[in-house]
């Protein structure tokens, strides 16, 4: 069904409407042609956080729709006259609409339809001549805005992105997208994975391309680069001091990884106001350049109005042309970029204020205090150290020995003094008569002086009338000059946590003194701490009451509170016994202590002095008596009065014993070949003495240093004969017996002045004893029960290898092996296999 268009132009606009129509600008169609496509992006570098706008321009991308408008009824025209606001069907309008007669193609001789509104689908009818036209039809063509596919790669992520361009508009043939560069590729974010130095490609494939069939990809290419533009040779440098109101400001920049640096972006900024800040007015200036975008270098310079006196802050600002952005920075080692600093000067330097006691500690790196033949000037600025000698200053008109400007300390000068001040002294320092004092900028001070403050504390000095004591402990404090009020003195207990504020008794305007009482909480070591302040409010403290590892420190006052007794400690103990009639009777004290009586006899009668008689350790808590000629089932007591360092006495503290004899050992048998020894040194080392049972019928050992045997048989008069006569503590023996009978013997008693046993090996087989230096008689049960000792610590003084015991009951060997964890039995005997030859030390 066709229809026709309503006639919507007013003739009385007729003119303005030609007006419109004259300055309409009709949207050319795409070339019928087909071209290449283009992709280009919009920077050759990006840092790695860029905002990256890729365009393609392929005209043959631009879809458009051929549209015909049926019957439109045109009618009677007069030359130059129009049909306006026809409005057609489909919109947006693109191209030039032509105007053709009905159902054909033929284009209707002047009749030209121009494009009003190309969004609203408006056009206007013109005649060229005059004419009735009757119907027509418009052939146009529209469009919508169309897509196509770009992909990205990087040398980070090889396998890309691929994104979706939007065209410009409805019949522009060129398409646009924004994408972001980051460290994850992500499609849905818009986002691609690069590092530092990638190069990111955008392709896109035109599948109608200008010449031949086949699909032509075209590509672009840009570069990564993070590296932040540095800067070298800046001049002056910073903290520079001058007298020059136009200081010229110079330096140079270097690009870091290849985009080049945008010479536009050099911006130098600085406080022209001397107010320390860069607010705003006209402290961003631009300095000559020398250099081009794109440059690896640039060199920039600037003299600046001209700066009043003071300091001043500037900058130098830059970025590449990937956009990575850099400051100047005056201090590295400090986070941020700190601006350089330029001070002009005119004026000398002036003394603020001199200290006395003020030096500067080279150890520590920074100023200290109290040195009684040193002071410091502080100057209102930087001192220039070169121009500084002791014969620029004076201190109560006398030169000092040296004046030192430090690094870390520029505004000071630090004096040594020709001798001491007092320690209230406030001398007055003067620049000497031809003497001069420079800043950095070359202004001198020749003429001057200043009133020292007191800086120096007073000088405590404690003294103790006792440092060990049971009773009270008076503290002298003194004092160098006057002080405010009366010093604290304080007693820190070494617990940590008890501290006594003792009461000061003034004796004169420099002298104090404290009493410390004996109190249950103080026992043990007291730490002294005094602290008194003079009257310049400078505080000294004497005296540490810091505890490291349950101790003071070395530079602490201490005194120790000892009420306690001293303990005695016997030994025999007191009800003990002695199996010998010429004991060692020893006391141990838990404290320091000097003898002052000791008496020793039979219980019960009088006491004689044994004092002298006896010996006390070098430690002064050992004392040793040797009693001789005891009888045995005798009782003893023994008696001492002690006093210790502190003054605590223990008096006639005692103690019982009973002189015994000892049981002789028993070495067990059971019928057989047994193989045992004895513990120490028989009393009677007589062969026939040692062994009296007649069911022994032969005893056998074996010499290791001659490779010989040694035995003993009964003979005819019932004696142990033979090659073996003694019994000792050196070897072992194969004992043969019929009966479970043990052999009995009385061992001698190991005295304090006897020396440990010792057994020589040969490198081989040993027969060796099980002895007991201990001194406790062995009480060997069939070679199962008796005193046990640790193998390896046994036969550890030779390079033993393995040790074998017979076991007579059950008749077979039982091996022993280093590092096993093994015990031997004392009274058994071994075969001991050592490697070399040595000494066997039980």
């Amino acid at each position: 069904m066709k229809k026709r268009f309503g006639f919507l132009s007013l003739f009385g606009v007729t003119a303005v409407m030609l007006a419109l129509v004259g300055g309409l600008v009709a949207l050319a169609a795409p070339s019928s042609a087909d071209v290449t496509g283009t992709v280009a992006l919009d920077q050759d570098w990006y840092t790695d956080t860029g905002s990256v706008t890729v365009t393609v321009t392929d005209a043959d991308a631009n879809n458009s729709t051929g549209r015909r408008e049926d019957d439109v009824t045109v009618n009677t025209l007069a030359a130059g006259a129009y049909l306006g606001n026809q409005v057609l069907t489909h919109k947006p309008i693109t191209g030039t609409p032509i105007a053709v007669t009905v159902d054909t193609t033929t284009e209707v001789t002047n009749l030209e339809v121009q494009v009003v509104s190309a969004e609203m689908g408006v056009v206007n009818i013109l005649a060229g001549a005059a004419a009735n036209y009757g119907d027509i039809d418009i052939t146009y063509k529209t469009s919508t805005t169309d897509t196509v596919d770009v992909k990205l790669v990087s040398t980070q992520d090889s396998t890309g992105i691929t994104l979706t361009a939007t065209e410009t508009g409805t019949d522009t043939g060129v398409f646009e997208l924004t994408l972001t560069l980051a460290d994850t590729s992500s499609v849905a974010s818009k986002k691609l994975s690069v590092l530092d130095l990638n190069t990111v490609t955008a392709s896109y494939v035109d599948t109608t391309p200008g010449s031949g069939s086949s699909d032509i990809t075209v590509t672009d290419t840009a570069q990564v680069e993070v590296g932040d533009p540095t800067f070298s040779a800046i001049t002056p440098a910073d903290e520079f001091s001058t007298q020059a109101t136009q200081p010229v400001l110079t330096g140079t920049i270097n690009d870091v990884g290849g985009a080049g640096l945008d010479v536009s972006t050099i911006t130098l900024l600085i406080d022209l106001d001397s107010n320390g800040t860069f607010d705003g007015g006209d402290e961003a200036v631009t300095p000559t350049v020398t250099g081009d975008d794109g440059d690896t270098t640039a060199t920039f310079t600037l003299t600046p109005s001209v700066l009043s006196e003071g300091d001043h802050k500037w900058q130098i600002t830059v970025s590449d042309m990937a956009g990575n952005a850099a400051t100047s920075d005056s201090d590295d080692d400090t986070d941020g970029d700190q601006a350089h600093l330029i001070s002009v000067d005119l004026s000398p330097p002036a003394m603020t204020v001199a200290e006395t006691g003020k030096y500067w500690d080279a150890d520590a790196e920074a100023e200290a205090s109290n040195k009684l033949d040193r002071l410091a000037i502080t100057f209102g600025e930087k001192v220039d150290s070169d121009s500084v000698s002791a014969a620029d200053f004076t201190v109560e008109d006398v030169a000092p020995l040296s004046a030192v400007v430090e690094s870390d300390a520029p505004t000071k000068v630090y004096l040594t003094l020709a001798s001491d001040l007092a320690a209230d002294d406030e001398p007055v320092v003067a620049i000497a008569t031809g003497g001069a004092v420079s800043d950095k900028a070359g202004n001198s001070l020749n003429v001057g002086q200043i009133t020292a403050d007191d800086e120096i504390a007073p000088t405590f000095t404690v003294t103790l009338d006792k440092t060990l004591t049971d009773d009270d402990v008076v503290i002298t404090v003194s004092s160098d000059e006057k002080i405010s009020g009366v010093p604290s003195v304080k007693a820190h207990n070494i617990d940590g946590s008890n501290v006594k504020t003792l009461s000061v008794v003034v004796k004169t305007s420099t002298s104090w003194e404290a009493t410390s009482e004996d109190g249950s909480a103080y026992e043990g070591k007291n730490s002294v701490v005094v602290v008194g302040t003079d009257l310049e409010n400078n505080s000294r403290t004497e005296g540490d009451a810091t505890i490291t590892d349950s101790a003071f420190a070395s530079d602490a006052i201490v005194y120790t509170q000892d009420t306690t007794a001293p303990v005695v400690t016997f030994d025999p103990a007191d009800g003990g016994t002695v199996l010998t009639t010429s004991p060692f009777v020893t006391l141990t004290f838990d404290d320091e202590v000097t003898v002052d009586a000791a008496s020793f006899g039979e219980e019960g009668e009088d006491l004689v002095d044994v004092l002298a008689e006896g010996d006390l350790a070098s430690d002064n808590k050992t004392w040793i008596y040797k009693a001789s000629g005891l009888t045995v089932d005798g009782e003893y007591t023994i008696e001492v009065t002690v006093t210790d360092l502190a003054g605590n006495e223990t008096e006639d503290a005692d103690a019982d014993f009973t002189v015994d004899e000892a049981d002789d050992e028993e070495v067990a048998l059971v019928p057989g070949s047994n193989l045992v020894s004895v513990s120490g040194a028989p009393a009677d080392s007589d062969i026939n003495a040692v062994i009296t049972l007649a069911e022994v019928s032969s005893v056998v050992t074996y010499e290791a240093a001659t490779g010989t045997w040694l035995s003993a048989t009964r003979d005819s008069d019932g004696d142990l004969s033979g090659t073996l006569s003694t019994i000792d503590s050196q070897h072992a023996y194969w004992v043969s017996t019929t009966s479970f009978e043990p052999i009995e013997v009385e061992i001698l008693q190991t005295g304090s002045s006897a020396l440990p046993p010792s057994i020589p090996v040969v490198a081989g087989w040993n027969l060796v004893p099980v002895t007991n230096v201990a001194g406790a008689s062995a009480d060997v049960d069939s070679g199962t029960a008796g005193i046990q000792l640790g193998a390896d610590s046994y036969f550890g003084s030779t390079s033993w290898v393995t040790a074998y015991t017979w076991d007579t009951k059950n008749e077979v060997w039982l091996k022993t092996l280093p590092s096993t964890f093994a015990e031997v039995t004392v009274g058994k005997g071994y075969w001991l296999y050592v490697s070399e030859a040595g000494v066997l030390v039980p």
